[in-house]
């Protein structure tokens, strides 16, 4: 009598012989199931001169935490301005929804980008300004592509803290007085 071989079992051992010799790794890019997706945020916005904020970043949104973005919708006022700030850590996507509306930066070699505009992108860590140029109130929407973009205010950065008189004269061309009535105007901000 032969010796038969059953094609069924040689192809299990065949299998488990190549997942021996090719183990399978499986690697996941995401938690399929975070917990922070079920969080409520306390509802804040920032009140200024001529604009309203609210925001959803990862701090006040806990939701956003591994998404990779933040939101901010900013309401401005005619005339109003959101100052000269930078996003050191993120790109910012602006989508106009409702007024007339200037976006500008400025590049590394001190070059002004400044147009009205429904849709706008501002590299990363770029100073820029955005301005309701319109008669009417302008509301925009902020897409940044970081859960935490940050928000850096040059004038707050300089003035805020107690840089040396020697840099802030040599920066700014400015007298020991007039630095510490633009210290006095941003303690507050430190």
């Amino acid at each position: 009598m032969a010796f038969q071989i059953n094609p069924l079992l040689a192809a299990f051992f065949l299998f488990l012989s190549l997942a021996k010799i090719f183990p399978l790794n499986v690697v996941t890019a995401s938690d399929p199931d975070p917990v922070e997706d079920i969080c409520i945020p306390n509802g804040r916005s920032s009140l200024s001169q001529s604009f309203v904020f609210s925001q959803a970043i990862v701090s006040t949104f806990p939701g956003l935490n591994t998404m990779g973005f933040s939101v901010a919708r900013i309401y401005l006022g005619p005339g109003g301005v959101v100052r000269s700030h930078a996003h050191p850590r993120a790109s910012e996507l602006v989508d106009v929804e409702k007024g007339v509306i200037e976006v500008g930066f400025v590049d590394s070699s001190n070059k002004l980008f400044a147009h009205n505009l429904k849709e706008a992108v501002v590299p990363r860590g770029m100073l820029h300004y955005i301005m309701n140029v319109g008669a009417t109130q302008g509301v925009d929407l902020g897409f940044l592509n970081s859960q935490n973009p940050a928000f850096q205010i040059p004038s707050f950065a300089l003035f805020g803290p107690k840089l040396p008189y020697e840099v802030l004269e040599a920066s700014f061309i400015l007298n020991r007085t007039t630095i510490d009535a633009l210290h006095e105007i941003y303690k507050e901000f430190v």
